[in-house]
């Protein structure tokens, strides 16, 4: 099958981002498929009438279908960002239960049925290892929550691809992903990662080669990398116990943990991180699929609320304005390997 390409496009209303895109920008990067989370769609626990907030995430579906995109879609999980589908109600009882899982499989199937025509790729839920995202369930539920929700999306589009993602590789994310796979409750089609080495992990890119071995290892099915990239700003974290406690002090540093081989975060070093990850992604025939977190940069941190916070404003291939960057013309060159299949990995 073609390898899908794509970015993470989506508007988010705390960090000021924009639902107009320059779609052709987009396309002419090699920007195929669009990466996005789904918000619980319904108002109440009767499921049958529509957000607000959904329906204009709808609009920007359409509007998508309408530039000839398609889409890896993401269904709701229990913590992190509402604007991407974070917050999933506990209507149908307290998180862990029965209840909660039985309704989270009935919006999965909803959403899938609903995006068939242009979502015919899904990940369930997002990075459940890590605390962001999980809103507390331990291991054990998540690998419920993710199973029940890929059953979920195969009732309602049974030939979409599915898979998971975790947020790097720790003990957690480890552990899920041999619980996951195998399991004997849904066939999972893809294991998917994600991965920024360089900042919220040590390494760089060449460490995507060692990870791809792993991801093969665990589950023996194509690999997506669902997200990787490098901001532009920012510094990096001197301080151990700050180090240890990242997710506290990020912002109030504007610095990750880690850094990649101690160069400067700006312009330059992003482009070369995109190329040096894009030429590794190519010559690995396992993967099936790249989307570079993310398209834009944003216009304020959607963490802390700030617009000259780094932490996830500075992230794009084209900044706020839509002007490219030179990652966007790195991305470019990495989606014409991509689609080649046969590069060489020359890192």
């Amino acid at each position: 099958m073609p390898r899908m390409i794509g970015a993470a496009v989506q508007r988010r209303r705390r960090d000021g981002s924009r639902i107009e895109r320059d779609y052709a920008l987009m396309r002419a990067a090699g920007v195929e498929w669009v990466r996005m989370g789904f918000r619980t769609p319904f108002a109440d626990a009767t499921l049958r009438q529509l957000t607000s907030e959904f329906r204009d995430q709808e609009h920007e579906v359409e509007l998508l279908r309408a530039h000839g995109f398609k889409l890896m879609g993401y269904t709701p999980f229990p913590g992190g960002d509402l604007d991407i589908g974070g917050g999933f109600s506990a209507w149908g009882g307290p998180m862990g239960s029965a209840g909660y899982y039985a309704l989270y499989e009935e919006v999965c199937a909803w959403l899938a049925e609903r995006f068939r025509d242009v979502a015919s790729a899904w990940q369930v839920a997002n990075e459940l290892n890590a605390p962001d995202w999980n809103g507390g369930l331990t291991a054990e539920q998540s690998v419920t929550f993710l199973l029940q929700g890929a059953r979920g999306v195969k009732r309602g589009n049974p030939n979409a691809l599915v898979g998971v993602n975790m947020a790097g590789f720790d003990e957690r994310a480890l552990w899920m992903y041999q619980q996951l796979f195998p399991n004997d409750v849904v066939a999972l089609d893809y294991i998917g990662a994600d991965g920024y080495f360089g900042s919220y992990n040590e390494g760089g890119p060449e460490h995507w080669r060692e990870k791809l071995d792993q991801l093969h290892a665990i589950a023996g099915l194509p690999i997506v990398v669902q997200e990787f990239g490098y901001p532009s700003a920012g510094g990096t974290m001197r301080d151990p116990a700050q180090r240890r406690e990242h997710q506290r002090f990020r912002c109030v540093e504007r610095a990750w943990p880690y850094s990649w081989e101690e160069r400067p975060r700006d312009a330059t070093t992003q482009a070369e991180y995109i190329e040096r990850c894009m030429t590794i992604f190519a010559a690995d025939p396992r993967v099936i699929g790249v989307f570079v977190w993310r398209w834009n940069d944003g216009g304020r941190c959607w963490l802390c609320g700030s617009p000259d916070c780094p932490i996830t404003g500075n992230w794009g291939l084209v900044d706020i304005d839509e002007r490219t960057k030179p990652a966007y013309y790195a991305f470019q060159r990495g989606a014409v390997r991509l689609h080649q299949g046969d590069s060489p990995d020359v890192y």
